[in-house]
């Protein structure tokens, strides 16, 4: 296909205004680095631009919008369960606000183009030219830069939305872009989640993947470098870059680098390059005693940092592209990044792709690259040739005027990227033993649903309960959902609620606790993990089996994601087994369940609503007789767990 790209004449009828909610001062690290080539690239082609910040609205404006946000909130509060009301409504206004200027200006300066830099503000504009009756003067779009939808990134990002909130807000969202000129995102794994969150049946036409440009650096020698910020010639430096955000996981960070510190002679130190409140941070540095090898701020000069570090490190939960990434592959470091959204796509096979939220796995990586030069070399060379392959700033520049103008958009496609991610484990599961029961006593199931436990550790809770050890199953959801097709007359979550204590009783545990949340909302729970660790506290179990991140199911990710969160701060010693349900795991341990395979059966015989839709019994023979593969000749029926290091239960 040719794509054919707007004439210069076309390009100079051109004039964007660019938004953002950001201030002048947040290019350091936000929007405005990533944009400033690609605008200053458009300005080469004839474009001309003006950037607005919150910088540009008037202090009136401000103290006007924070009466208004404390009228709503006082408002809200009792109203809106479950949502952090002050942030929310805070992040809401700010952003429309800038909309509403973004519409005077473009309308006073005759802009014929605005792209927003976020959905709300997006709103804020569109609103405002409707009310002043000039909504189709002017060509409008956004840039979406979180992962998937806006709502969900907010929520992520630890202004908590309940359930009508995130509703209401993807709602928003979805007839915001949908109305847009144009929608940009800067990976296409961010796009798939995009339309995934807004339940769009395809990818509309208006949705385009522009990716960022590669960066430049001002880059001085690394012995220059550490001279300036007064780091030790000997020291290996690790470097994280963010702001501090709940998000970028800087705390498990920490922890990651204190044990790495424990296991090598090399001095160690870590810097994070970041703005916000450094106090949390540098208290668990303190007392992790790694006080004095960890540091923290902001820099204007990120390039010297780059150029004295060692290696670059990325923890982040969440990602649409993550720029730093990018720019640590430009500095030539080795690179160290969860595979968090959009990341492996942008990384591709130029660094060591890392679990979420495992520092104990991020510990070993790093002791690993720590203590092999010829590795680090490698890994170095890999990113400068990867850079070297990316879009520049002009190719960028070129696919957006195409956008502006509304011509066929040329494809700006950064060098092949591996089509499979890796696992949420590295391989650091490989010998499948047996699963020794021995010393267990008191054992806690989590399960997302009624039927999960008995799918996923029937067997093994039979062979428990036939020892005398106490099993107690605990169901999260209230299993609302579990009847799309009103199969069955009656009440869904108290048929779900039967059918979960007829199957305790066929495999023996106790009688099962329901903590009834939302079922296929579990994600949204903002305090899962406080429910969880209540749970945990009144049990005391010594062993604790749930589902693993890698399942192919939201409330099973939202509920192994908890029961993980939790293993980072409670002192309590407990084993942690996680169990199969839709999606095979790379299993380490192996429990021969053949003797009580038949209360399984039975158990699963209980739950008559869920057979109704699928036939769970041939499934669960299914999955029991291959890994009995791995049984003494390759005969008999077994479950397959996933036995994670022993962890901190309260």
């Amino acid at each position: 296909m040719n794509h054919r790209n707007p004439g210069p004449e076309k390009a100079q009828s051109i004039r964007v205004l660019v938004v953002t909610r950001e201030r002048s001062a947040d290019r350091r690290y936000g929007l405005g680095k990533s944009l400033e080539p690609v605008l200053a690239a458009l300005e080469q082609q004839g474009v001309e631009y003006h950037y607005l910040t919150q910088d540009d609205a008037g202090q009136r404006g401000w103290e006007l919008l924070r009466r208004v946000h404390q009228w709503l909130t006082r408002w809200l509060q009792p109203v809106l369960r479950g949502t952090e009301v002050a942030g929310v409504v805070w992040g809401v206004l700010e952003r429309a606000n800038m909309g509403r200027l973004a519409a005077k200006v473009a309308l006073a300066g005759s802009w014929t183009h605005v792209h927003c830099h976020d959905p709300l503000i997006a709103w804020g504009l569109r609103w405002s030219l409707r009310w002043r009756g000039r909504s189709a003067q002017i060509r409008w779009g956004v840039t979406e830069h979180g992962f998937g939808c806006y709502a969900q990134a907010i929520h992520e990002d630890g202004a908590r939305l309940g359930r009508h909130v995130m509703n209401w807000m993807r709602q928003l969202e979805t007839r915001v872009l949908l109305a847009a000129d144009w929608v940009i995102c800067p990976t296409h794994l961010a796009q798939a989640q995009l339309q995934r969150d807004l339940a769009l049946p395809q990818v509309p036409a208006n949705f385009h993947v522009i990716p960022h440009p590669a960066p430049r650096l001002d880059l001085p020698d690394r012995c220059t470098a550490r001279r300036e910020l007064g780091w030790a010639d000997q020291e290996w430096i690790w470097l994280a870059v963010g702001r501090l955000a709940p998000l970028k996981a800087f705390d498990l960070l920490v922890r990651a680098f204190a044990q790495l510190v424990g296991r090598t002679s090399v001095p160690q130190r870590l810097h994070i390059a970041g703005g916000g409140d450094t106090t949390p941070l540098l208290a668990l540095a303190s007392a992790l005693d790694v006080a004095d090898r960890v540091s923290i701020g902001e820099t204007d000069q990120i390039g010297r940092y780059y150029a004295a570090a060692n290696a670059y490190i990325s923890t982040s939960r969440t990602e649409s592209f993550g720029m730093a990434n990018l720019e640590a592959l430009a500095a030539g470091l080795p690179v160290l990044a969860t595979a968090a959204g959009g990341v492996p796509e942008v990384l591709g096979e130029a660094a060591v792709l890392m679990p979420i939220d495992a520092p104990e796995v991020w510990a070993a990586l790093m002791q690993r690259m720590v203590e092999n030069t010829d590795e680090c070399q490698r890994w170095s060379r890999s990113a400068l040739e990867r850079v070297r392959r990316w879009p520049d700033a002009g190719e960028v520049a070129r696919a957006c005027l195409a956008v502006y103008a509304g011509e066929s958009v040329p494809e700006v496609r950064p060098p092949p990227s591996p089509t499979i991610i890796l696992p949420s484990h590295p391989p650091l599961f490989r010998v499948i033993e047996p699963l020794c029961l021995d010393g267990v006593s008191r054992v806690l199931v989590l399960a997302p649903h009624a039927d999960d436990e008995t799918m996923g550790c029937g067997g093994l809770i039979a062979l428990l309960t036939r020892r005398g050890v106490l099993v107690q199953v605990c169901f999260i959801s209230d299993g609302r959902l579990g009847d799309p097709e009103a199969r069955m007359a009656g009440d869904t979550v108290a048929r779900r609620t039967a059918e979960a204590r007829k199957a305790a009783i066929a495999l023996g545990s106790l009688p099962p606790r329901f903590m009834g949340l939302p079922d296929g909302e579990l994600s949204e729970v903002g305090d899962l993990s406080a429910r969880m660790e209540a749970e945990i506290a009144d049990f005391k179990p010594d062993c604790i089996v749930l589902p693993d991140e890698s399942d192919a199911h939201a409330d099973h990710v939202a509920v192994a994601r908890a029961g993980q969160r939790l293993l980072q701060r409670t002192t309590r010693r407990a084993r942690v087994l996680c169990y199969e349900l839709w999606t095979p795991l790379p299993v380490n341990r192996l429990l021969d369940v053949s003797e009580v395979f038949d209360k399984k059966i039975e158990a699963l015989t209980c739950y008559e609503l869920p057979l109704s839709y699928v036939d769970y019994l041939a499934a669960a023979r299914g999955l029991a007789q291959y890994r009995g593969i791995h049984l003494p000749e390759g005969r008999g029926l077994a479950e397959g767990y996933l036995e994670l290091s022993c962890g901190a239960m309260c």
